[in-house]
Parts: C-alpha cells; sequence; structure tokens
C-alpha cells in the first residue's frame, strides 16, 4: 500500500509541477497578448490623432478657400466696376473731342 501510495504521490507532484509550468506558460503568453493589445491600440490611437490633424488643416485650407474665392469675386466686381467707369470716361472724351472737331 505504501508503494501504491508514493506512486499516487509521484504522480499528483508531477501533474502539479506540470500546472505550474502550464500557468507560467499562459502567464507569459496573456502578457505578449496584452502586450499587442496595448501597441495596437497606442497605433489606432496615433491614426485618429492623425486624422483629427488632418481634418483640422482641411478645414483651415477650405476656410482659406473660401475667403480667396471671395476676394476673387469682390476683385471681379472692382474690376466691372472700374471697366465701367473707365468705358464712361472715355466717352465722354470722345464726345468732348467730337464736339471740337
Amino acid at each position: 500500500m505504501t508503494t501504491r501510495y508514493n506512486d499516487q504521490i509521484a504522480v499528483v507532484e508531477k501533474k502539479t509541477a506540470d500546472f505550474t509550468k502550464m500557468a507560467k506558460q499562459y502567464k507569459i503568453i496573456k502578457q505578449k497578448l496584452v502586450n499587442e493589445l496595448n501597441t495596437r491600440k497606442s497605433l489606432v490611437q496615433e491614426t485618429l490623432n492623425g486624422k483629427e490633424k488632418v481634418a483640422i488643416q482641411f478645414g483651415e485650407k477650405s476656410k482659406r478657400l473660401k475667403e480667396l474665392q471671395n476676394q476673387l469675386y469682390s476683385s471681379q466686381k472692382d474690376r466691372e466696376t472700374l471697366t465701367g467707369a473707365v468705358e464712361g470716361v472715355v466717352d465722354c472724351i470722345t464726345g468732348i473731342k467730337r464736339e471740337a472737331s
């Protein structure tokens, strides 16, 4: 009976040692997965931050483009006004020249 008991104790101790070894391996694998997850989270956050910066820059560029379009429209109106004024002056000068002839 002592031999059988000793054999059973040896089996239990072996299984305990195997379990301990597997538990350590599990912890190592789990830590690697946690590290990988954290790395990926960090990359996603960096991507989101970059996307936000691009969106902000795009918004600023769009705003500037709108300002430039407004300036162009205003300049075109000013040019039309000046062209009309110059044409009026030319017509007056031409009229005065005809009367003088």
